[in-house]
């Protein structure tokens, strides 16, 4: 029975492509996060209004990031179509992620 039992536990995947956010963005992230946890117990509408701020900032850097990755993408389809093809695949292929 004991060689059907995995015992090295779970190996997480390493993604080929993965692009890291940048230091500015994951502060961003963390600071409305912050603003949020602040906010919810507080209810102060001026916490209120600075997380609206960051939000909408976190927000457009995350469109900026995505943006610079699909041009990057564009830039590179004809000397590396597999790439480009990897993209569309991951954007037309749904998963199934609950089952009813």
């Amino acid at each position: 029975m004991s060689k059907y039992i995995q015992k090295n536990g779970r190996q997480q995947k390493i993604k080929k492509n993965f692009q890291p956010f940048s230091a500015e963005l994951r502060h961003l992230i963390h600071r409305k996060h912050h603003l949020w946890n602040h906010w919810m117990s507080s209810r102060q509408e001026s916490v209120h209004r600075e997380y609206k701020v960051t939000q909408k900032k976190v927000k457009k850097e995350t469109a900026k990031l995505l943006q610079r990755e699909q041009q990057r993408i564009s830039a590179e389809c004809k000397e590396n179509p597999k790439l480009f093809w990897q993209y569309v695949n991951k954007k037309t292929n749904l998963i199934q992620r609950w089952v009813l």
